[in-house]
C-alpha cells in the first residue's frame, strides 16, 4: 500500500488505514521537512507506516516499494493528475485519490484511457456518499422511490476569492469543491439529465433522472447562497432533506425531525467506509470514467469551457 501525501488529509486515510487493519503503507512526500514531521505525527499516533520516502512519485522511490497493488493519493489539486499518471506508469493497479482527481475533462479522459491500457481501476474519493446520512436517504430512495428532487451547491465565495488557492483553482471551485453537493445528489437519484441555466454568479437548471424520468432541479447564487442542501420526495409524498449534509431530515407535521445524523469526531465522516470499499472493492466510489461525466455535468452547469 502507498499512501502518497503528509499532509492532514492523508493523516484521516492513514488512521483508517490502522482502524480495518491496520493495513501497512509506506508513505511518500515531497519535502524532508514535510516527511521528517510526518515521520513524527507516525511514531506518535503508532501508525502502521513501514517507510517514509521523499521526493514524490519518481519512479525511482515508488519502484522501491514492495506493495504497489494499492495506492492513496491525498494531495493538492494541482499534483493529482500527474501523479495519478505516474503510479499507473509504474504499475499500480488499484488507485483511489482524493477529489476531484483533475480539473479538466480532457485529463479525466486520458486518465480512463491509460487505466483501461493498464488493466488499472481509478477511484475518486468523495467521502460524503459514505455519510450515514447520506446512506440512509439511499435507502429510503432505493425502497421507496423518488418523485421530486432538488438540490443547492452554495458557497462562500468572498472567502474562496480570499483564500490562498490558486487562481486555477478558485476559477473552477464548483468541480474543486461544490462537486461534493453535486455528486451526491447525482448519487442519490441514480444520474439525470439536466438543461442548465447561467448569468453572473446564478446557477439553475430542470431536467429528469435517467432511471425513472423523475424532475430533478437546482437552483444556486454563488453572491448569496453558502450552504449545502438536498431535498427529496418519495413516491408516497414523504420529504425528506440533507440540511446540513451531515444529518437527514424527515418533514412531520410541518416540523422537520432527524432519521439519520452522520457521527462527528474521530476519522473524518465518510472516510473509515470510503476507505474499507476501496481495499475491497465493495461498491460505493466513482469510477474515473464516472467523474468524467460528473465533470462534463459541472461543466454544463457552470457554463466552463473545456
Amino acid at each position: 500500500m502507498i499512501l502518497v501525501g503528509t499532509g492532514n488529509i492523508a493523516f484521516e486515510y492513514a488512521k483508517a488505514l490502522k482502524a480495518l487493519g491496520p493495513h501497512w503503507f509506506t508513505s511518500i512526500g515531497n519535502t524532508d521537512h514535510g516527511c521528517a514531521r510526518w515521520a513524527e505525527r507516525m511514531d506518535a499516533e503508532k501508525m502502521p507506516c513501514k517507510m517514509i520516502q521523499v521526493g514524490g512519485v519518481s519512479d525511482s522511490a515508488v519502484l522501491s516499494v514492495s506493495d504497489k497493488h494499492h495506492a492513496i493519493v491525498a494531495i493538492p489539486i494541482n499534483a493529482q493528475y500527474e501523479t495519478v499518471k505516474r503510479l499507473l506508469a509504474i504499475g499500480v493497479k488499484r488507485i483511489l485519490v482524493e477529489k476531484p482527481g483533475v480539473l479538466y475533462s480532457i485529463q479525466a479522459r486520458g486518465l480512463a484511457y491509460l487505466a483501461r491500457a493498464a488493466g488499472a481501476d481509478i477511484r475518486v474519493a468523495y467521502n460524503r456518499r459514505f455519510y450515514a446520512s447520506v446512506q440512509a436517504a439511499k435507502d429510503i430512495i432505493e425502497r421507496g422511490g423518488l418523485s421530486d428532487m432538488w438540490f443547492c451547491f452554495g458557497e462562500d465565495m468572498d472567502a474562496v476569492l480570499a483564500s490562498a488557492h490558486p487562481k486555477n483553482i478558485k476559477d473552477k471551485w464548483m468541480l474543486a469543491n461544490s462537486s461534493h453537493i453535486i455528486d451526491v445528489a447525482k448519487y442519490l437519484c441514480g444520474g439525470w439529465s439536466i438543461v442548465p441555466h447561467q448569468t453572473p454568479g446564478m446557477y439553475s437548471g430542470t431536467g429528469f433522472t435517467l432511471r425513472d424520468h423523475v424532475p430533478v432541479s437546482y437552483m444556486t447564487d454563488y453572491r448569496k447562497d453558502t450552504r449545502w442542501s438536498i431535498q427529496f420526495v418519495t413516491k408516497a409524498g414523504y420529504r425528506y432533506r440533507l440540511a446540513p449534509v451531515e444529518r437527514l431530515e424527515k418533514l412531520i407535521n410541518e416540523k422537520w425531525g432527524i432519521v439519520e445524523e452522520t457521527p462527528a469526531g474521530g476519522i473524518k465522516a465518510g472516510f473509515l467506509d470510503m476507505t474499507r470499499s476501496f481495499l475491497t472493492g465493495a461498491p460505493g466510489l466513482p469510477t474515473i470514467d464516472e467523474q468524467l461525466a460528473l465533470i462534463q455535468d459541472i461543466d454544463k452547469i457552470g457554463g466552463f469551457k473545456e
